[in-house]
């Protein structure tokens, strides 16, 4: 029974360090997955719009197809040149654009294995060959204060002076202040009709 005792005891102890030692052993693999979901963040060094996610698993290229007005407000259609998976930044592939503020961009992205398609879950766990993801980088604000002028405010004020009788003159910014927001209305591309529509 002694002897049991501190077998018993031994194995315990074993069981307790394996427990903590062996998880940290694990292999570490680069991260890949086939769920497909973009993170959009603005660059203040570049000035540019990074365009970020996970790799695809078992994809070597990228393709991003998208529209965005030129300099007449018709449509332009751009295509990335394929680019390979390999170019990641903190194993996260990463696009890099200049985007216009008031239009909301509709990036198609697409990925491929040597020259065929390769499936990936889009946000909604459906397998798809392509998903279009919709973002505007900026939108445009307009604001004005203060419609009704402000004025002088002469008596039937309190004042901590002596002398009650003298009125004190105060000036205020408005009697009721407003707030106007106009924006712009940011356009989007139609591909039925192929022209954007506001």
């Amino acid at each position: 029974m002694k002897y049991f005792k501190k077998i018993l005891s031994l194995v315990i102890v074993v069981i307790i360090l394996l427990g903590t030692v062996v998880p940290s052993l694990q292999p570490s693999f680069a991260a890949t997955s086939n769920v497909f979901t973009p993170a959009f963040t603005y660059n203040s060094e570049t000035g540019k719009w990074d365009i970020s996610w996970t790799p695809i698993t078992g994809s070597t290229s990228y393709t991003v197809i998208y529209h965005e007005p030129d300099d007449n407000g018709d449509v332009k259609e751009v295509i990335t040149e394929p680019r390979y998976t390999a170019d990641t930044i903190n194993e996260q592939n990463v696009l890099s654009l200049t985007l216009l503020p008031d239009h909301i961009y509709d990036f198609e992205f697409s990925f491929e294995n040597g020259g065929s398609k390769v499936s990936f879950k889009n946000k909604y766990d459906e397998l798809v060959e392509s998903e279009t993801t919709f973002f505007i980088a900026d939108i445009t604000f307009r604001g004005t204060s203060f419609d009704d002028q402000g004025g002088l405010l002469d008596e039937g004020y309190e004042t901590s002076s002596d002398d009650q009788g003298k009125p004190v003159t105060r000036i205020i910014s408005g009697h009721k202040p407003r707030i106007t927001f106009r924006w712009k209305v940011p356009t989007i591309y139609d591909s039925k009709i192929d022209e954007f529509i506001y």
